[in-house]
């Protein structure tokens, strides 16, 4: 199969850039994690260097703080390496054990970590990242989080089965598996962009699960290679490609026609968005900013990461 080198047109929909301090976070957090035990083996840290997430939050957050870059960096370190794990495990039990643990960390219920620095560290990072937040938000990237890990759990059972999911039902789970939701709520935080609840409508959650489906379809079209090459089976492509029974070339044709159209529906949702007047246009034209730039920052990083 032809290797995939450009997605059409997202170029020309979504703005970003990268942040200067993109050299220094990657060495920060990896001294981060160094500090902590967590990457503790040299072949374990070499290729967690070698997958530069700095670089990926300096993508996602490319006018942001040192600081609040550093935040983002750190849990895409983490929750990589919890990802990784999921890979391993026998069942999905173990995980749903052991990413709980993590959820009561962030609930603030002081679970039992023992000396378990892995765990440790998601504590770390928590005790930080909430400071000068609002109740909400805390709220509301914990449920994003906890939705990231419940669709990992789904993957889980898919990989031990060896269930390729229906384009609908992938669809669904790919939206919070991605940590795409999560970033957002980062990106959110880093800008202070905070959008309350009261100023999601529909027009507003509409957009966001559609920036959300574009980063990650983007990502499955980047990893489609790869996965096709360790046979891994989690991926639109492969889930159209069964569920229409037609070749892995015509089911990529047929996604990034769907990205296509998803790009479409995005800029006609955040036109509606910003032609409206409201007391609040500007905090999500703000936000809006920093979301583009979260999904631009994937792009560019999945064109240059050895981790897709």
């Amino acid at each position: 199969m032809e290797k995939i080198k450009q997605i059409p047109k997202i170029e020309y929909v979504l703005e970003g850039g990268i942040s200067p301090f993109a050299t220094r976070v990657q060495t920060s957090t990896i001294e981060w994690a160094i500090e902590r035990n967590i990457l503790d083996a040299p072949s374990l840290l070499k290729s967690y260097e070698n997958q530069k997430l700095g670089y990926l939050a300096c993508r996602a957050q490319p006018y942001d703080k040192f600081s609040d870059i550093m935040l983002t960096s750190e849990y895409l370190l983490l929750v990589c390496m919890l990802d990784d794990y999921s890979e391993e495990v026998s069942t999905p039990d173990d995980f749903s054990d052991y990413s709980g643990k993590i959820l009561n960390i962030l609930r603030g219920m002081n679970p039992p970590i023992k000396e378990d620095d892995f765990l440790k560290g998601w504590e770390d990072w928590w005790g930080r990242v909430r400071v000068g937040t609002p109740k909400e938000w805390q709220i509301r990237i914990i449920d994003s989080i906890s939705k990231c890990f419940e669709a990992i759990m789904w993957e889980i059972n898919n990989r031990i089965r060896n269930i390729i999911p229906d384009v609908h039902e992938y669809v669904l789970n790919r939206q919070h598996s991605g940590s795409v939701l999560v970033c957002f709520d980062l990106v959110e935080r880093g800008g202070m962009r905070y959008c309350p609840n009261k100023f999601r409508d529909e027009v507003f959650v509409d957009l966001v699960n559609s920036a959300s489906k574009i980063a990650n379809w983007t990502n499955d079209i980047l990893s489609l290679e790869k996965e096709l090459k360790n046979g891994e089976n989690q991926n639109l492509v492969i889930s159209v490609h069964r569920q229409n029974k037609t070749s892995i070339s015509d089911s990529l044709e047929h996604v990034m026609q769907m990205l296509d159209i998803e790009l479409y529906k995005y800029t006609k949702l955040k036109n509606r968005l910003l032609t409206t007047n409201s007391s609040y246009k500007e905090t999500v034209e703000k936000y809006i900013v920093g979301m583009e730039a979260a999904v631009r920052g994937q792009y560019e990083w999945g064109l240059r990461t050895g981790r897709y």
